[in-house]
Formats: C-alpha cells, structure tokens, sequence
C-alpha cells in the first residue's frame, strides 16, 4: 500500500505545481484480501487518504476477504470465490464504481472561476480552476 500512496503523492504534486488535477472526476475502489483481521481499518485508511487526493468513493466503494489465519491465501482462493459475502460486495462495488463513472462522465464537476462567495472571511479566497 505504501508504493501505490507514494506513487499517487506524485499526482498531487503535479496538482499542486500546475493547477491541473490527473485524478479530478475519477472513481476509486477498493479491495483487500488476506488472511488476517484488520480489512476495515485498511479500508478506512486508504479511503481518507483517496478521498483527500480527489477521488470520488461511491457507496460500497471497497469488498474484502479475510481467510483463516496462517493459511497461504493462494491456497483458499476457492474458498474466496465461493464466499457469498465476498461476491455480494464484489458485485456492489463494480455495480457503483461504474455507475459513478458514468455519472461524472455524463455531469463533470466544473469549478467557476472567481471569489468564493460562501462568506465574508472567505470572499478574498480565490476559487480552483
């Protein structure tokens, strides 16, 4: 997980430097497999961290397995894909992450250049391109 982070720090420094976000209307999902407890707060990590970088997280926007402990999870893969509990939210999750991607395809989030308007403290405050 540290790599994928690091990898997408470059994105937000490339954010930063021009003003132009590669990740602004992109939809994330997660998945986590492994043999031990621990997926929801993985999840919960990974999630603030894409969302602060921009990504849209739909609802059921992660699924996850956690096999029996000390077993090699290449060896209840059958196991894994006969979990109805893991394909229940493996199905929501491609169902929403496709969805939402259509839907910011078809409606992009357009920022107006300008002021912000939301208050006096913030009407100097210039709004993102």
């Amino acid at each position: 997980m540290q790599r994928v982070i690091e990898r997408l720090d470059a994105l937000d420094e490339e954010y930063s430097a021009s003003g132009r976000s590669a990740i602004k209307g992109k939809v994330a999902g997660i998945v986590i497999t492994g043999s031990e407890d621990g997926a929801l707060s993985v999840m919960g990590s990974i999630m603030m961290v894409l969302s602060w970088m921009g990504f849209t997280l739909p609802p059921e926007c992660a699924a996850y397995w956690v096999g029996e402990v000390g077993q090699p999870t290449a060896e209840d893969r059958d196991k894994r894909l006969k979990n109805m509990a893991t394909m229940h939210m493996a199905k929501g999750l491609a169902q929403n992450l496709v969805y939402h991607a259509r839907l910011l395809k078809a409606h992009p989030q357009e920022f107006v250049p300008g002021h912000a308007t939301c208050c006096e403290r913030h009407a100097g405050l210039e709004a993102p391109v």
